[in-house]
């Protein structure tokens, strides 16, 4: 984040609408503070520790043993990164899975109306055969 915005919280519109603000709210600007540094925004993760930390305890406390601290809007970036790709894997993976059901619908979709088309010509082969029958028993008993 740039220095003018690192200590904002972000706020969805629906908690904003909730407390009562407009298009013209005003938002308290504020970050996770550190609890032993009170005046010091959480502005670095320690990735060996997986925690927020701020500046002052990543140069004192995180030093002791060789932490591997970085700036926490990196981590997040890379974070971020990482959930997106991860679910741009599943997405893709669905979507082939879909393509296939998709497939498979077709498939027996046509072969349901080959049944069907199959099946009506059988019904109107019967059909005329009956019809045949009834007008052969017609002739015979005018006939008599």
């Amino acid at each position: 984040r740039a220095f003018l915005t690192k200590s904002h919280s972000l706020m969805t519109m629906r908690d904003m609408l909730g407390q009562g603000g407009g298009e013209m709210a005003v938002f308290e600007c504020r970050g996770d503070m550190c609890v032993t540094h009170p005046d010091t925004v959480l502005d670095m993760y320690c990735v060996t520790c997986a925690e927020a930390v701020c500046s002052k305890c990543a140069l004192v406390a995180h030093q002791k043993d060789p932490h591997q601290c970085q700036m926490i809007c990196d981590s997040a970036d890379a974070y971020v990164s990482g959930q997106l790709q991860e679910s741009m894997q599943h997405a893709s993976a669905y979507h082939m899975r879909l393509e296939q059901a998709v497939g498979v619908f077709r498939a027996n979709f046509l072969s349901a109306e080959a049944q069907e088309a199959a099946h009506l010509k059988e019904l109107k082969d019967a059909r005329e055969k009956v019809l045949e029958m009834v007008e052969d028993q017609f002739a015979k008993l005018k006939s008599q």
